[in-house]
């Protein structure tokens, strides 16, 4: 009967310590290292999965890696983003629908994808939208940053994209606006664009310009582009010079007009981000704002190079002249028209853009 109670008092002691640690081990709820505590003096890791469609060795994975290790430097290691790149996890056309179930968490998206569910995206697309000199990129980041931040620019998409169950954490710059590339002959003046097969990322914008000046768009995934143009499926195609450069774009001359820009929000899906703490809810938003100065920084240096670049690889560029940018703007006047009758609140965007002019 001692043993038997002596038994019971250890037992108890052994309770009553581990009650007073914590509990015996930590849950797996969602991603985290949980035992239920979601305030925000909880010690408990989490872990967010991030995906993008780009390679290794690109400025989008760039971005995605800074950060990923920003957020679990300012977390002190409560807070890890696993990247997953080269569209490992989901195709690149179903990283949102993927975010929203829940089968992934975070992704650096682009404004052609998420136009499918905000068309307003689809201003990014205008030709000669925001300000540009080919040689000096700064002009162009410039003038879309204070359109991104602007009410009624991007923080417009933020806004309609939360009612829809994602957060915009950064408007990262990837690159400079999208030219026109092509495999033989080197395109001036709109005439010379005319007949011509060229290969766009998708959306409506970009062929809707093609059109009205007399070529046509081929909607080709960025993976399958090289074989497009080798094969002569396509003669052309529109990406920015550090694209190109980047993926070795089997193109013969280049003609530095601003035809599209590029927006590459990185976005995280509501509900997972409602279910942190408050204070790493914090942290996403601040590295998040970080990562927007980060990715301008990145392009500008990259482009302090990229002509340089070009030549060595045998590519001629063509630097429209005052007259022939002159003509290219008066061509595409009509698709900003389009755009209006298309898009619900179109012209307002438009003019988000010029009062930052």
């Amino acid at each position: 009967m001692k043993k038997m109670r002596l038994l019971g008092v250890l037992l108890l002691g052994i309770l009553l310590v581990l009650s007073a640690c914590g509990g015996w081990s930590s849950q797996s709820n969602g991603g985290a290292e949980s035992n239920g505590d979601n305030s925000s003096t909880s010690k408990n890791k989490y872990v967010l999965k991030a995906v993008h469609g780009y390679s290794t060795t690109s400025t989008m994975h760039d971005l995605a890696t800074w950060f990923s290790d920003e957020v679990e430097k300012r977390s002190d290691g409560r807070l890890t983003v696993e990247v997953y790149p080269n569209a490992q996890i989901v195709p690149v056309d179903q990283e949102i629908p993927a975010m929203l179930n829940g089968q992934v968490d975070i992704t650096l998206s682009s404004s052609n994808a998420l136009a499918a569910i905000e068309d307003g995206y689809y201003v990014l697309e205008l030709p000669f939208l925001f300000d540009y000199d080919p040689k000096d990129v700064s002009v162009f980041l410039k003038d879309m940053r204070a359109f991104l931040s602007h009410e009624n620019g991007g923080q417009q998409f933020a806004s309609k994209l939360e009612k829809k169950g994602l957060i915009v954490l950064s408007n990262t710059a990837n690159a400079d606006p999208g030219v026109l590339w092509t495999t033989e002959k080197i395109v001036t003046d709109v005439e010379s664009i005319k007949g011509l097969k060229t290969r766009v990322p998708g959306g409506l914008g970009i062929p809707e310009t093609l059109k009205v000046v007399g070529a046509s768009g081929v909607s080709i995934p960025a993976s399958e582009q090289i074989t497009a143009l080798h094969q002569g499926v396509v003669d052309a195609t529109i990406n920015p010079v550090i694209y190109a450069l980047d993926y070795k774009i089997p193109v013969k001359s280049g003609t530095l007009l601003p035809l599209t820009a590029y927006g590459n929000p990185l976005v995280i899906s509501k509900a997972k981000f409602e279910s942190l703490p408050a204070d790493l809810q914090e942290i996403l938003i601040e590295v998040g704002k970080d990562l927007e100065p980060y990715s301008d920084e990145n392009v500008k240096n990259r482009y302090a190079t990229v002509f340089d670049e070009l030549e060595k690889s045998g590519i001629a560029v063509h630097y429209p002249t005052k007259e022939e940018l002159e003509e290219w703007r008066t061509a595409v006047e009509p698709v900003y028209k389009w755009f209006t009758d298309k898009v619900n609140g179109g012209q307002e965007l438009i003019e988000a853009v010029s009062k930052d002019n």
